[in-house]
């Protein structure tokens, strides 16, 4: 191989190499307010209103944090079943009663020891659609936070994950 190509083919590992670590550069947004943050893609702007964020995906789907007080001691699962309750029977958690409350490590990495998840299958007129939710109480800072990806049911995997991957990466400061 003659000098000119080797540099050439050096050149073009070394832009994929570059790229792919660009692709991998993830961004931290701090809410102060809310007392939390999350990673995301450098290409992702999140919108924040006092406590609250929301994000597009960079393919597709959303995701929403929503802070609120705890005006009374509850626990995460009571919470998302007066959350269910306020859809009239429309929203039926697809994960069993059993599997709801996130592994032990997921809530060491949130900050938070108490979290309850599910999963909504939704079809209506506008087609079909699945919303997965997050709820975690603190009872120290009073504070219930609503976590929720929804996406369009026909959404690629890779869109899911990233999406998914954002919200794994939630915690409480």
């Amino acid at each position: 191989m003659d000098k000119a190509r080797r540099s050439l083919w050096l050149i073009g590992a070394l832009l994929i190499v570059t790229a792919g670590l660009e692709a991998q550069k993830l961004k931290v947004t701090k809410n102060k307010k809310g007392g939390y943050s999350i990673k995301h893609s450098g290409k992702i702007t999140p919108t924040m209103s006092e406590e609250n964020l929301y994000l597009q995906g960079e393919s597709g789907g959303t995701l929403s944090i929503s802070v609120s007080p705890m005006y009374s001691p509850i626990t995460a699962c009571e919470q998302l079943t007066g959350i269910e309750a306020l859809y009239e029977g429309k929203r039926t958690n697809a994960y069993p009663e059993e599997a709801r409350r996130p592994p032990a490590r997921v809530q060491k990495a949130v900050g938070l020891k108490d979290g309850c998840r599910a999963r909504y299958e939704i079809t209506d007129d506008s087609g079909a659609r699945i919303e997965e939710m997050a709820v975690f109480v603190d009872p120290k800072k009073k504070k219930i936070f609503q976590l929720s990806v929804g996406y369009d049911a026909g959404l690629n995997q890779q869109s899911i994950d990233e999406l998914m991957q954002i919200m794994s990466t939630f915690t409480v400061k």
